[in-house]
């Protein structure tokens, strides 16, 4: 029930907690709360981190909170990422969408992972941050990434990562689901699950 920041030292096996977090009730169930931090990304020396339902900006090495983000819309998120021009990049995996979003909280483009408006199974006027579970879902954006300018996502249940800036381009990872993916010059190395 909190989401740690553990600095490991491979070599010694000494192990020092950096951070220990947990969400305000405003931004998680009020029973039987899921706190935890899932992926992020360390870029300029601050570590972009999410919650099931927040985003949370920490300077390096200090481990001093930056920001923070919490949406209503916020459910199961995945995924953080800065893009280029200082928003966040998220993948809300809970609404299968991936959302641009300012450091203030201000929704700049919502893109659907599968074909039509995000917003046709979900209301936006529920607030999904309070321990509503949408499972199965249908896509399971997991993981954001650039090539080049281009945004893309991995989609769990597809086995594909694809373009959300340009519509239509794939990338298939038929060998099982992919749940993240890290950029390194010409490729985009895919991690897989079976479950």
């Amino acid at each position: 029930q909190k989401g740690l920041v553990i600095h490991v030292n491979p070599e010694t096996r000494e192990q020092e907690i950096c951070v220990e977090y947990v969400s305000p009730p405003e931004a998680c169930a009020e029973e039987d709360p899921v706190i935890l931090f899932k992926s992020g990304v360390l870029e300029n020396n601050k570590l972009y981190v999410c919650t099931q339902t927040e985003v949370v900006i920490y300077t390096i090495p200090q481990f001093q909170q930056i920001g923070y983000v919490s949406l209503p819309s916020f459910n199961d998120l995945h995924h953080v990422r800065p893009t280029p021009d200082g928003n966040l990049l998220i993948a809300n995996t809970g609404l299968d969408m991936v959302m641009e979003v300012t450091l203030d909280g201000r929704v700049v483009r919502e893109w659907g992972a599968l074909p039509g408006d995000p917003w046709s199974r979900f209301s936006k006027e529920i607030d999904y941050r309070k321990g509503i579970r949408n499972k199965p879902h249908l896509s399971h954006p997991n993981h954001v990434f650039y090539i080049n300018n281009d945004v893309w996502t991995t989609r769990f249940q597809q086995k594909d990562a694809i373009c959300l800036s340009q519509p239509g381009r794939r990338l298939a990872i038929d060998i099982e689901r992919p749940h993240d993916g890290i950029v390194d010059r010409d490729f985009v190395y895919f991690t897989t699950v079976n479950a």
